[in-house]
């Protein structure tokens, strides 16, 4: 899918509760909605987590609340610990292995994020 459109990312930095995105977040999300692979390198506590975190509110937003589901694959605790901010935020989220009884919702699809 070709994104050309300007993206509005108010609603996400709200969900967020962030006051405004990075240039880089808003180019990762972009591109990423134009169906790009993207490399992105930056600092720990550099703003990575917010590009994988607004994609599918600006994705449902693009397509008419079409559901999007992220998948994080990495080895670091901190991606983890973050699942109790986004399900504080009213997210569904898990990583795989918290819990067991996760382990049909994850098959279902029924999870905004999940590691």
């Amino acid at each position: 899918m070709a994104v050309h459109m300007e993206v509005d990312f108010k609603k996400a930095c709200e969900l967020l509760k962030v006051g405004k995105l990075k240039d880089f977040q808003k180019e990762t999300v972009v591109i990423l909605l134009g169906g790009r692979d993207a490399f992105l390198s930056v600092k720990t506590g550099g703003g990575k987590s917010y590009c994988y975190q607004t994609y599918p509110v600006v994705w449902r937003q693009i397509n008419n609340e079409v559901l999007c589901r992220v998948l994080i694959v990495t080895p670091l605790i901190s991606f983890k610990k973050e699942q109790d901010f986004l399900c504080a935020l009213g997210f569904k989220s898990t990583y795989i292995g918290k819990d067991t009884e996760d382990e049909q919702d994850i098959l279902d699809g029924n999870f905004d994020f999940f590691i």
